[in-house]
C-alpha cells in the first residue's frame, strides 16, 4: 500500500510538472506570435572573423545568430544583397575567396559568377515572413550531430540507419512540409547562410530556394562539432510544429493555405521545384504523407485528403523539375472491363488443413471486409478488381507432387476466389489493410458511406524522367 502511495505521488508530481511545462511553453509560443505581428528587428551582431562550435548546442547565440541571417535573407532581401555586393572584392581572379574578417581562403566552383547570381535574385525577390525559432524543434537536428558529427558523416541519415523523418518523429508533429539544410566546416553563423544563399556549384541553387520558401514559419537549428570538417550545423523548416511533450503548437491555426498544392479541376498537381540531383530519388506513400527521399535527406507533404497511390504520378522534366500529379476522385471509376490489381503481398503459411488461401466476409454498417485466410503453403497472393463491381483473390503456391509413375517432384498451383458486389468498385473505396501481415484484410466502403476513405499504408511511386 505504502508502495501504491509513492507511485500515485510520483504520477501526481509528473503531472504537476507537466501542467506547469505547458503553461511555460503556452506563454512562449504566444510571444513568438505577438513578436510576428512586430516588424522583425535583429537581436545579434553579426560575427567577423571565426566563431566555430566546440559543443553540440541548440539555444545559444550562434543559434540565433543563424536564424537573424536566414530572416534578414527572408524579410529584407535588398538588404542581403547590398552585404553579398560587400563581399566582391574578397574574390580573386583564380576563383579564391578570401572569408571576410579572416586570412582564410576558400576555393570556389564558379568565382564571382555565383555570387553575381545571387546579388541578382535578391535584388528581385520579393520580402516574406521571418521564421520563428522552436528549441523543441532543434532537437531533431541535434540528434542529428551528436550521431554523425563524431563520426565524421554527412547526410541527413544517422549511422543506425534512422532517416530525417524518424528522427523528426521523436519531439513532435509538423504541418504540410518539412525540409532540412545542412552546413559543414563554416567558420561562423553568418558563413553558414553565406554558402547556402551564393550556392556555389549547384546549378540549381537549391539551398538559396528552399531558404526563400514562403510557406516556411518554423525553424529549428542545431549546431555542434564535427570530426572530419571541424563543425556542422542543421537548419530545418517546416510551416507549423506542434510539440510532443506539451501539445503546444508554435501557430495556433494551419497555413492558410498550400501553395505547392493546385487544384487542376481534374485533379491536383504538386510543384516540388528543381532538383539538385536526381539519382536515387525515390516518392513514397505514407498513409496521406507523400515523402520525397533525396541524396540531400527527405521532403514531404501532408495532403488533407487520403489517395491511392496507383493514381499519382511523377515526373522530371528536363530542367529537373518534378511535377507530381493526383487524379481526382471522379477519375479514379474503374472500366467494366478492366483488371485491377490493388495489392500484392507473400502470405506465411500456417498450422492448418486447408491446402487453399480462403476469403472471410464480414458487413458492417460503412463498409465489407474480407480477411485473407492463409492455408498450409507459403503463397503470393494478388487482390484485384474485375468485371467493375468483383473482389478476386489469386493465390499462388508450390506443392510436393508425386506423378502416376511415383516420382517426386514440385507443381505449381494458382487458385481464384471471387466476390460479387452488388455496387460499383473502383481504387478510391477498395484498399487492403497490412498491418496484420498473418491476416490481411480487403476493405471495401460502401456507396454513400460516411467512412473515411483508406488506402495502401505505404507504396513506391514510379518517377518517370522527360
Amino acid at each position: 500500500q505504502q508502495q501504491q502511495q509513492q507511485q500515485q505521488q510520483q504520477q501526481q508530481q509528473e503531472e504537476a510538472a507537466r501542467k506547469i511545462q505547458r503553461s511555460i511553453e503556452l506563454e512562449a509560443a504566444k510571444q513568438r506570435r505577438e513578436q510576428l505581428q512586430k516588424p522583425f528587428v535583429r537581436t545579434t551582431k553579426r560575427t567577423i572573423g571565426q566563431l566555430i562550435p566546440k559543443t553540440l548546442t541548440t539555444n545559444t547565440n550562434y543559434e540565433l545568430e543563424v536564424l537573424d541571417e536566414i530572416n534578414v535573407l527572408r524579410t529584407n532581401p535588398s538588404e542581403y544583397a547590398d552585404y553579398l555586393e560587400s563581399t566582391s572584392k574578397n574574390y580573386s581572379p583564380d576563383g579564391t575567396y578570401t572569408i571576410p574578417g579572416t586570412n582564410l581562403l576558400r576555393r570556389t566552383n564558379e568565382g564571382k559568377d555565383a555570387l553575381t547570381q545571387a546579388i541578382y535574385t535578391l535584388r528581385n525577390q520579393q520580402a516574406l515572413s521571418p521564421l520563428v525559432y522552436s528549441p523543441e524543434f532543434s532537437r531533431t537536428g541535434a540528434d542529428l550531430i551528436s550521431d554523425n558529427g563524431p563520426q565524421g558523416l554527412v547526410g541527413c541519415e544517422m549511422s543506425d540507419g534512422t532517416t530525417s523523418a524518424e528522427r523528426l518523429e521523436r519531439y513532435g508533429d509538423w504541418k504540410v512540409s518539412n525540409t532540412e539544410l545542412l552546413s559543414f566546416g563554416a567558420i561562423n553563423p553568418s558563413d553558414v547562410v553565406l554558402q547556402w544563399v551564393i550556392d556555389d556549384g549547384d546549378e540549381t541553387r537549391s539551398n538559396r530556394s528552399t531558404l526563400l520558401l514562403p510557406e516556411m514559419r518554423v525553424a529549428g537549428i542545431a549546431s555542434g562539432p564535427h570530426s572530419t570538417y571541424s563543425c556542422m550545423c542543421v537548419v530545418a523548416l517546416t510551416q507549423n510544429f506542434v510539440d510532443k511533450l506539451t501539445g503546444v503548437a508554435i501557430f495556433e491555426s494551419e497555413p492558410s493555405s498550400m501553395p505547392t498544392l493546385q487544384n487542376t479541376g481534374d485533379g491536383y498537381v504538386i510543384d516540388a521545384g528543381v532538383l539538385e540531383n536526381t539519382d536515387g530519388i525515390k516518392l513514397v506513400k505514407k498513409g496521406q504523407r507523400l515523402v520525397l527521399a533525396t541524396n540531400r535527406g527527405e521532403r514531404w507533404w501532408d495532403l488533407p485528403f487520403d489517395f491511392d497511390a496507383k493514381t499519382v504520378t511523377a515526373t522530371v522534366d528536363q530542367e529537373k523539375k518534378l511535377i507530381i500529379k493526383l487524379a481526382s476522385e471522379t477519375n479514379n471509376s474503374t472500366d467494366k472491363s478492366a483488371h485491377v490489381d490493388i495489392s500484392s503481398f507473400r502470405l506465411a503459411a500456417i498450422s492448418s488443413s486447408a491446402n487453399r488461401v480462403d476469403l472471410e466476409i464480414q458487413q458492417f454498417a460503412n463498409d465489407i471486409q474480407m480477411k485473407v485466410i492463409a492455408s498450409c503453403f507459403d503463397s503470393d497472393i494478388v487482390i484485384r478488381i474485375k468485371d467493375g463491381n468483383t473482389i478476386e483473390c489469386e493465390s499462388k503456391h508450390v506443392e510436393n507432387t508425386v506423378d502416376d509413375k511415383g516420382n517426386a517432384g514440385l507443381s505449381n498451383f494458382t487458385a481464384f476466389k471471387t466476390v460479387q458486389l452488388p455496387f460499383a468498385l473502383t481504387c478510391q473505396n477498395c484498399f487492403v489493410d497490412l498491418q496484420n501481415e498473418s491476416c490481411p484484410i480487403v476493405i471495401i466502403n460502401k456507396p454513400g458511406s460516411n467512412a473515411p476513405k483508406k488506402y495502401q499504408i505505404d507504396a513506391e511511386i514510379p518517377i518517370t524522367f522527360a
